[in-house]
Formats: structure tokens, sequence, C-alpha cells
């Protein structure tokens, strides 16, 4: 009988740190579906508002043209997502469930810290915008 427990408890303890990745994966997961949490991954900054698309495509259009990007301010999104590329940088506003906008941003080829930093800066500021 004390090696049958011997063996659950070593079974547990093997087991114990998949379990606790599955919850900090659970946790994360739950965290990047709030609105106002800005998700890196893959070279790509992503941010949920909760603002519908047309005021989030202006709100990007106007951070990006603050931040010095040349984008052709008549260019507007269609029913459901609008694409911005200006020299290294592309942006894509989607409408999402839930009256939402997300916005992503890919700024260069490679994951640089600058690059990461720069998406993260325009989507602070669409955040800014949308807050006025």
């Amino acid at each position: 009988m004390q090696t049958f427990s011997k063996q659950k408890l070593l079974v547990l303890t093997l087991l114990a740190p998949a379990l606790s990745g599955c919850v900090v994966a659970a946790l994360g997961v739950a965290a990047a579906g709030a609105a106002g949490v800005v998700l890196y991954s893959k070279n790509e900054a992503v941010m949920k508002y909760p603002a519908d698309l047309v005021s989030t495509w202006d709100a990007t259009m106007a951070a990006m043209q603050a931040m010095g990007y040349q984008v052709d301010a008549t260019r507007r999104p269609n029913e459901t997502e609008g694409r911005i590329d200006v020299d290294e940088t592309k942006v894509l506003v989607t409408k999402i469930p839930g009256d939402m906008t997300q916005v992503s941003v890919r700024v260069g080829t490679f994951r640089t810290d600058d690059n990461k930093r720069r998406a993260k800066l325009l989507l602070e500021d669409i955040q800014k915008r949308l807050s006025k």
C-alpha cells in the first residue's frame, strides 16, 4: 500500500510543472482577451479597444500621422477591416464581436526591442485618442 502512495506522489510531482504551465497559459489567454492589454507575439503587437471600427480607424490614422508616417487620410476601411502599409509598418484594424475593434501592428521584419517599442507606442497613442 505504501508503494502505491509513493507512485501517486511521483506521478503528481512529475505532472505538477505541466499543470502549472496550463494554469499560467489559461490566465494569459484570459488577460489577452481584455481590452487595453497589449499582446506581443511573433513581431506583432495586438490590442483590443471597446470602440467601433470607424472610430478606431480614425484614431489609428491620426496616431500614425502624429508619429510621422505618411498615410493617405482619405483611405477608409471596409465593413469589417482596414489595412495600412507604410514603409516597414503594417497595421490591421479589425472589427470583432462585442462592438470592439482589434488593432495589430507589425513594425519591421524581425523582432527587435525597437520594433516592439514602436508598435506599442502606436497602440498606446490609439488608446489615448479613443479615450478622449
